[in-house]
């Protein structure tokens, strides 16, 4: 997945100067669950269900990404392995034992984007991975 954290306010920047001076944060975390919590939700996730059709979306989703103009290198299998993961983590979050097509859409377009790698025309035209990505969403049908 990538995510955009943005930029933090100068004012924010300088505090950070000031505050890690001396050490960093990373040295004075604790975890927030242990190894053994840690497997067992990921076996949690892994145990919520996905329906066929759902996995056929999410296949179509990716597939697209092979077939879409201007794109040099689509999205391969391994995108459509971490789509149903992430969505399975995101249902458990959500405290549901099934995946929705809500939860595809959610996580979609940060699962795969990064993925792609576009004709540099493309890019130049102002055409990003992300906007490939949602106009993918937009024109497959999501099960119901």
């Amino acid at each position: 997945m990538q995510l955009g954290l943005g930029y933090v306010t100068r004012e924010t920047e300088a505090l950070i100067l000031s505050e890690q001076s001396l050490a960093h944060p990373i040295h004075s975390i604790l975890p927030c669950v242990s190894l053994e919590e840690g497997l067992k939700l990921r076996g949690l996730a892994g145990e919520v269900f996905v329906s066929g059709e759902l996995k056929n979306y999410m296949v179509a989703l990716v597939t697209a990404t092979r077939e879409k103009p201007g794109v040099l290198l689509g999205a391969s299998p391994r995108a459509s392995l971490a789509l149903m993961k992430t969505a399975q983590a995101l249902a458990l979050f959500d405290n549901m034992d099934f995946v929705s097509p809500d939860h595809i859409r959610e996580i979609a377009v940060r699962v795969i984007a990064h993925r792609l790698i576009l004709d540099p025309r493309l890019k130049f035209s102002g055409v990003s991975a992300q906007t490939l990505v949602e106009e993918i969403l937009a024109s497959i049908p999501a099960p119901v």
